[in-house]
């Protein structure tokens, strides 16, 4: 009887996993990544990106995209909180537009596969992160951005999406 019930569970698990354990890694999972992510011109930071996410090694090229657009959100918002807390106004706006307006626009559009919104609202956020980054060369003394690290993360990021989306259109 032990037995039967043991049996019946562990099927009942594989059965759940099957439909629904998408965080075991498979190699054909870690393969799909790397074969998307080499397509681009950052590779390597794509790469880290996707597999930084849980549900990352059973995701189709869309999922990917999305992946990578959610961490760019997620990078333009701590961005943005520096931004703020350290007072370069130069940069709040176009912080507040990524974090709240292009970034969340690309995601849904990207759900709605309107991929050509997408394309144009990463964009816009890389044109921001421009922005934000000459912005201190118009400062005296500035030698240069104190968010270069952060431009160009954002900038690299949103071109690794405007990659794999351009393969979905």
């Amino acid at each position: 009887m032990k037995a039967t019930v043991w049996i019946s569970h562990l099927l009942l698990l594989a059965l759940f996993c099957s439909r629904n354990c998408r965080a075991i890694i498979s190699a054909d999972g870690v393969e799909f990544i790397e074969q998307v992510c080499n397509t681009t011109d950052y590779p390597d930071l794509c790469i880290a990106t996707v597999r930084s996410y849980l549900h990352s090694s059973s995701a189709d090229v869309k999922e990917l995209c999305h992946i990578i657009l959610e961490k760019t959100q997620a990078n333009a918002t701590e961005t943005l909180g520096k931004a703020q807390r350290n007072a370069f106004k130069l940069c709040m706006d176009d912080y507040d537009n990524n974090a709240n307006k292009y970034l969340p626009d690309a995601i849904r559009s990207l759900e709605l596969k309107e991929y050509e919104n997408v394309a144009g609202n990463a964009s816009a956020a890389i044109n921001e992160a421009i922005r934000c980054e000459e912005s201190f060369g118009e400062v005296p003394k500035a030698s240069r951005s104190p968010l270069t690290v952060e431009n160009d993360t954002l900038f690299h990021l949103c071109v690794i999406a405007l990659r794999i989306v351009s393969s979905l259109g």
